[in-house]
């Protein structure tokens, strides 16, 4: 795993990875369909803080019936960009959720959470590649009328939202978002989009506006998550 923290935000930042030297430790709760949780799953902690973990038989098929932590002693500031990634190898097909919070149990302490994780046979790669808070800022009207702030430029249109298929079209002038796919909890609003089809928009967005840092920073996240699905999330 990768913990990179750019100090100071600017152009050419210094960038330090923080994982290799935290001090982690682990909790796991791992449960059948009964959400007992007796279940436990072997593991060993690897050099540079990565480890090997194998799931128990029986595991239930819903999100948290399985789940391992990783506490580390890093702390995380507001006046400084991360990126996290980490490269996982799977001997089968799974989903799965990754989630990086200083506080499991509130909301408003989530750093990057996507529950929407494809695991393939081999090897795969998630990376979150940081983007600053109120880079991006979503407004939603009543009256379907919305405007999508990026970076410095403003960008307004229209929305529909598909309650039964849990879906939102964002249409603007400029360019019309790709179908996303939205997640409500507590405070935060997550919309969530196939990379593949968001890095194309951005790219022709891109012609249409011009040159846009917020926007290159998008579709370095899309080309990072090719093949599987982008999310960014709203905090109200």
């Amino acid at each position: 795993l990768c913990l990179q923290k750019h100090i100071p935000l600017s152009e050419k930042p210094v960038v330090e990875n923080l994982w290799p030297k935290a001090n982690v430790t682990t909790s796991q709760w791992f449960s059948g369909a009964d959400w007992a949780g007796t279940l436990s799953a072997e593991f060993t902690m690897l050099e540079n803080n990565g480890f090997e973990i194998t799931i128990p038989e029986g595991i239930g098929g819903s999100e948290w019936m399985g789940q391992f932590a990783l506490h580390t002693d890093i702390a995380a500031l507001a006046s400084h960009e991360y990126e996290l990634s980490f490269v996982m190898e799977s001997t089968a097909e799974a989903a799965f959720t990754a989630k990086r919070t200083n506080d499991p149990e509130a909301d408003s302490k989530v750093f990057f959470y996507d529950n929407a994780l494809q695991m393939r046979t081999g090897t795969v790669t998630i990376k979150k590649v940081g983007i600053k808070p109120g880079k991006m800022i979503l407004t939603l009207n009543e009256d379907k009328t919305c405007t999508l702030a990026v970076g410095k430029k403003t960008y307004s249109g229209t929305y529909e939202f598909n309650e039964e298929a849990g879906t939102m079209e964002i249409k603007t002038a400029a360019f019309n978002l790709p179908t996303a796919y939205v997640s409500v909890s507590g405070s935060q609003f997550a919309l969530t989009f196939d990379s593949t089809k968001l890095l194309g928009m951005v790219q022709s967005a891109g012609k249409v506006t011009g040159s846009d840092s917020a926007l290159s920073q998008i579709a370095a996240i899309a080309q990072a998550y090719d093949g599987m699905k982008t999310g960014f999330l709203f905090t109200k």
